[in-house]
């Protein structure tokens, strides 16, 4: 299955801002060029970031964390 950059950049952004609430602040044709707005660009990725420490764990990595948690008692 082939999809363009424009492509998997909305699809990217959708699902940020669907699952994240990161507001879609791109467009697909903001960064599929030659000359991309870096300033733009970083602004998208820290709200990513921001939004990470949101994201709950891998029911596994909860699991990792418990038995390491466990394991220094």
């Amino acid at each position: 299955l082939y999809r363009s950059n424009k492509d998997n950049l909305n699809i990217a952004f959708n699902f940020a801002e669907s699952e994240f609430g990161i507001t879609k602040l791109l467009d697909p044709e903001d960064i599929d060029n030659d000359n991309p707005d870096d300033k733009s660009i970083i602004t998208y990725i820290s709200m990513i970031y921001n939004a990470i420490p949101n994201v709950p764990l891998h029911p596994d990595q909860l699991r990792l964390e418990n038995v390491y948690f466990l394991s220094n008692i």
